[in-house]
């Protein structure tokens, strides 16, 4: 490309033709092949750049993902000067691409799939309501007309449909796609439109292909941003074939549970296991969290902390705001953390908090809360942990605390190990990067930052309680923080950050005689070079 061409303000780039074949390699050869010019896919390149660097697990975020997808996904439509079938079609697109790509991860054993998945079937359909909720707010219902948004969204996934290469769903989700499947299979039977190799089959025995496209699929309609005529799609639902069983369908465990079977061995196991599908389940179980027994409590927090946090995408927000709230409930409302009174109140949740712990430390959960943009608040969740029980003496007859057995030091280690992750911790106390010679100010996290970060939320929040709703499509996320919480609250904890980052910074301060740091390297080169003499 002409670069004096480019730097002419009259330049204008031809983006007329936006999307190009990506991904689709096994039924229409080569890639490169199939496109006219390096501009067509990289007209959308900002979505890829964008998707992989969330997921990066070196990094987090404090800042929602919905939200940049949603400015993003509106600015790109309006440069392209794309229409919004073209601008969907892309970002799904560039969605299905990252989660292919964990399939040979780069940044070791764990592909962060989990994170991957959340990316495609719960931020990018709750950012697309976003956008379609803007619309019908400015220009109302009009009937029964599909406005130009959600006309292109449709449109954007029906074309999903000849990009196989891209919807082959990994082996762990395999069951999900093929029940989503076989759902819109039922559903096209009883409309009456079925195909020669699904006669004579019942709604137990009927089974069909799926794949990330029925998973697609079923996450817009959770969201209503299509209906079920998807299901009748032209070559949507392909049945299994000679694979029939018949044996009946196995019953979830959520109705068993919505039918009010106690939490007991057997159905705690399967909740855990199954994801739920609807918030009035959720609902449920978030009361008998914080109204129910001692053992009704701990059970019920190990199961939000289950699938339904981790694969649960069609309802995966309000989980994640469930699971925080129950985490910040903790707090008394004093907000103190010295009383005798305090720790009792913290002492009696150790149970429940410690089973919360373990389930956000597991894997993806930390880098999914970050997506949502919950990392400060579980920052400012954690430090009166951190404080509580890490002030705690150990008693007189202390042993070593068995694997699995709930403890102070169980609580405080996965507490402060959490809390670790959420910043970087062991980086130069810098808030502030500067880089280029335009003087760009890159911000980084630290944990005077994400207080500053959840304080100013707080403070938002509680100036527009009255005129808060379903708005921005995250439901209970947004109702978490009450108080502002300062570090100077937790002296302990507050001795131990300043202290870090006197070390950290003690490193880069410049080395004279007189630093520790300087002496001990001394030493140490003075070892290998008598060693090497």
């Amino acid at each position: 490309m002409n670069i004096r061409k480019v730097c002419n303000a009259d330049y204008q780039p031809n983006n007329k033709r936006l999307v190009g074949v990506l991904g689709n390699m096994r039924s229409s050869g080569s890639l490169l092949g199939q496109l006219t010019g390096a501009g067509r896919a990289a007209c959308w390149i900002i979505f890829d750049i964008y998707v992989e660097n969330a997921i990066d697990g070196r990094h987090l975020s404090g800042i929602s993902a919905i939200e940049v997808l949603k400015e993003m996904t509106k600015t790109l439509q309006v440069l392209n000067e794309a229409s919004w079938q073209e601008t969907f079609k892309a970002l799904w697109i560039s969605a299905l691409r990252l989660v292919q790509r964990a399939r040979e991860p780069l940044e070791g054993p764990i592909p962060h799939l989990d994170a991957r998945l959340c990316m495609l079937l719960a931020l990018i359909p709750l950012s697309i309501a976003a956008i379609l909720k803007e619309e019908s707010d400015v220009f109302g219902a009009e009937g029964n007309k599909i406005l130009p948004r959600r006309q292109g969204l449709i449109s954007s996934v029906q074309d999903l449909i000849q990009y196989s290469g891209l919807l082959v769903p990994p082996s762990s989700v395999m069951n999900a796609a093929n029940a989503a499947a076989s759902k819109a299979a039922i559903f096209k039977a009883k409309a009456g439109v079925v195909n020669s190799n699904m006669m004579g089959q019942t709604d137990s025995s009927m089974k069909a292909v799926g794949n990330m496209l029925h998973l697609i699929v079923e996450a817009c309609i959770s969201r209503n941003l299509i209906d079920t005529s998807a299901y009748l799609w032209p070559g949507y639902v392909v049945s299994s074939g000679a694979s029939k069983d018949t044996s009946l369908p196995q019953e979830s465990p959520w109705l068993n549970f919505m039918q009010g079977a106690p939490l007991s061995g057997p159905l705690n196991d399967a909740l855990v296991a199954t994801p739920a599908s609807s918030v009035a389940e959720l609902e449920k179980l978030y009361n008998i969290a914080v109204n129910g027994s001692e053992e009704e409590k701990t059970a019920a927090a190990k199961i939000l902390c289950g699938a339904s946090l981790v694969r649960g995408w069609n309802i995966q927000e309000h989980v994640v705001g469930m699971v925080v709230k129950l985490l910040s409930a903790s707090l008394p409302s004093d907000s103190s953390t010295s009383t005798h009174g305090s720790v009792s109140h913290y002492l009696a949740q150790m149970s429940t908090l410690n089973v919360i712990l373990i389930g956000v430390s597991y894997g993806d959960v930390i880098h999914i809360l970050s997506l949502y943009g919950m990392v400060p608040d579980v920052a400012a969740a954690l430090m009166p942990l951190c404080e509580v029980f890490g002030s705690i003496a150990p008693p007189p007859n202390h042993r070593s605390t068995i694997f699995g057995e709930t403890s102070v030091y169980s609580v405080f280690s996965c507490a402060f190990l959490c809390l670790l992750r959420l910043w970087k911790f062991y980086k130069p106390p810098q808030e502030y990067c500067l880089s280029g010679r335009g003087g760009s100010v890159r911000l980084e996290l630290t944990l005077d930052y994400l207080l500053l970060m959840r304080n100013n939320r707080a403070e938002l929040s509680n100036s527009s309680a009255a005129s808060r709703d379903s708005s921005n499509n995250m439901g209970s996320v947004n109702e978490v923080h009450t108080q502002p919480v300062y570090i100077d609250s937790f002296p302990k904890l507050r001795a131990w950050y300043f202290q870090n980052q006197a070390c950290i910074a003690s490193t880069l301060s410049g080395l004279c005689n007189k630093n520790p740091v300087h002496q001990v390297a001394n030493k140490i080169l003075s070892m290998i070079c008598q060693k090497n003499e």
